[in-house]
């Protein structure tokens, strides 16, 4: 039984590894996209940063979750993996909304909180059904 019976188990660490290798490779070049965050990369050093620990750090992953299979990594790890980020994120994103405690202002963050925790649990789902098809070949 191949994992490609289940577009979800299939696709989802193609996906996830798109959007993080898209958003590093956008911080890479334009680290200005994080003032929308009021990330100030007014001055060399700062952009240096962000390029090499955002930028970079998300093309790593990126990097990982689509070429894992090629560095012996099974779908399910690559889900799980891809899963823990997301909900990580998420979870941490609610978690610094009610450390601010401005519900108000926190309409953005609710909506990016509420994507990633449901792209986390969607990995969850991928992996535990990679899981199952990789324990029957």
């Amino acid at each position: 039984m191949t994992s490609w019976r289940n577009p979800i188990t299939a696709l989802y660490p193609h996906l996830s590894g798109a959007i993080f290798f898209g958003l590093g490779v956008l911080t890479l070049i334009r680290p200005e996209v994080l003032e929308y965050y009021s990330i100030g990369v007014d001055n060399a050093p700062a952009r240096t940063a962000v390029r090499a620990m955002i930028g970079g750090g998300e093309v790593g992953i990126g990097v990982v979750l689509l070429g894992g299979a090629w560095l012996g990594l099974y779908v399910s790890q690559r889900c799980t993996l891809a899963a823990m980020i997301f909900v990580c994120v998420g979870l941490a994103r609610l978690l610094s909304v009610g450390f601010e405690g401005d519900l108000v202002l926190a309409s953005q963050p609710l909506r990016e909180a509420s994507l990633e925790l449901t792209l986390g649990c969607l990995g969850v789902y991928a992996a535990i059904m990679a899981r199952k098809t990789e324990l029957d070949v």
